[in-house]
């Protein structure tokens, strides 16, 4: 009886052993794996591509990039549709995304996909009118991916939507532009493309800095700014004030 009640003690020794030497090793597995992280965002900005960069942690994850043109981040203030990349990219391409909105400030919010709640909000990138022009005229890539509108032609609308690789801007030897559609022609009279409004005029130049008249209501003003797209809810020359659908009456 003595000798098994030994035995039976010496061999709970050893499982109890072999159960605490399993520990660390699963512990530290069990940590590496959740080491999801996401910092230093910023941006990189240059004549041909504009780059929303970051860091990352050891725990491999896919990371989810959102463009907004607000610092709120509401839902209204989203840019395009956001960009899924590999753990190992730690960058993305948002060049066709910035040309087809047009100037101003943007905000980048990079997070993790397995770990949500880890996520991280650039400052603000102020791209001007002049820097836009200029990645149209270098950027290698499509912007047809980012592009949908509906076409008015005498106050008739259609839809439009862009397939990939025909829809894009183009910029004359004059430094005015012109859009080709989804259908391969040139964009004549008002278009939407990324929730903006654009005109063209007869010889299919988009209007730019200019008063253009409503074709369907008397006594009623639309005006495009420097980059083209209509003004909303704002005064223009501290004198005329535009509502929420880009309207001034006389």
């Amino acid at each position: 009886m003595k000798t098994g009640k030994k035995f039976l003690a010496v061999a709970l020794s050893c499982c109890m052993m072999a159960a605490v030497s399993t520990v660390p090793a699963f512990a530290s597995t069990s940590t590496e794996s959740k080491d999801y992280y996401v910092g230093g965002v910023g941006w990189d900005v240059t004549d041909s591509h504009a780059t929303v960069y970051w860091d990352v942690g050891d725990g491999k994850t896919q990371y989810k990039v959102q463009i907004y043109s607000s610092s709120s981040l509401s839902t209204s203030y989203k840019v395009g549709t956001a960009r899924t990349v590999s753990y190992s990219a730690g960058q993305a391409d948002v060049t066709a995304l910035i040309i087809d909105h047009g100037s101003g400030t943007f905000y980048a919010k990079v997070t993790c996909v397995k770990d949500t709640s880890l996520s991280e909000v650039s400052e603000g990138e102020y791209i001007d009118y002049d820097q836009i022009t200029t990645l149209r005229k270098n950027y290698k890539g499509s912007t047809s991916t980012t592009s949908s509108g509906t076409v008015s032609t005498n106050g008739t609308s259609t839809s439009s939507t862009p397939s990939a690789g025909n829809a894009k801007w183009v910029q004359n030897a004059d430094g005015t532009w012109y859009y080709i559609t989804s259908a391969g022609s040139k964009a004549v009279g008002w278009l939407q493309i990324n929730g903006k409004w654009y005109y063209f005029d007869s010889g299919n130049i988009m209007a730019a800095k200019k008063w253009i008249p409503s074709a369907s209501e008397a006594g009623v003003w639309y005006y495009l700014g420097e980059n083209g797209d209509m003004q909303t809810d704002t005064t223009i020359d501290d004198l005329y004030t535009v509502d929420a659908e880009g309207k001034w009456r006389e």
